[in-house]
C-alpha cells in the first residue's frame, strides 16, 4: 500500500535540491524577493518528506542494504554520513530560517552558510540513498 514512498521521498529530494540551488542563487544575484519564496517551498516540502518518511519507515520498514562486498560498504558509508548530517542540519536549517524571517541578515547568512552545503550534501546523499537501493 505505500511501496511508492521510497519514489516520492526521492522525488522530493530532487526538487528540494533544486530549490535550494535556486535560492543560493537568487541570494548571490541579490534577488532579496525570490530567495525566501525559495526557500519556504524548500522547507515545506522537507517538512512533506520527513513525514513521509516516517510513515515509510513505520509501515513498510527500511530495506534491506544493497549487494555485497565493496558495494555494500560504500552503500553503508554513504548512509551513514547521510542520517548523522540529516539528523545535524535540521536545527540549522530551522534557525536559520527563524533569523531570516526575522530580518537578522547578517545571523542568517552566518548559519546559512554552513547549512546550505549540509542540507544539499544531505539531500544528494538521499537520492544516491535511494538509487543503490532501488535501481542500481
Amino acid at each position: 500500500m505505500f511501496d511508492w514512498l521510497p519514489h516520492f521521498g526521492a522525488f522530493l529530494n530532487l526538487l528540494i535540491i533544486g530549490l535550494i540551488v535556486r535560492a543560493f542563487v537568487a541570494i548571490r544575484a541579490g534577488d532579496r524577493e525570490l530567495h525566501p519564496k525559495l526557500m519556504k517551498a524548500a522547507i515545506v516540502l522537507g517538512a512533506i518528506f520527513l513525514v513521509s518518511y516516517v510513515v515509510q519507515v513505520s509501515t513498510i520498514g527500511h530495506a534491506e542494504a544493497p549487494g555485497d562486498g565493496l558495494y555494500k560498504q560504500v552503500f553503508l558509508a554513504i548512509l551513514l554520513t547521510h542520517t548523522v548530517t540529516a539528523v545535524l542540519v535540521l536545527p540549522l536549517i530551522l534557525r536559520a530560517a527563524y533569523l531570516g524571517i526575522q530580518g537578522r541578515f547578517a545571523d542568517h547568512a552566518k548559519i546559512a552558510r554552513f547549512a546550505f552545503p549540509v542540507w544539499l550534501y544531505v539531500g544528494v546523499t538521499g537520492v544516491i540513498v535511494y538509487l543503490m537501493i532501488y535501481h542500481l
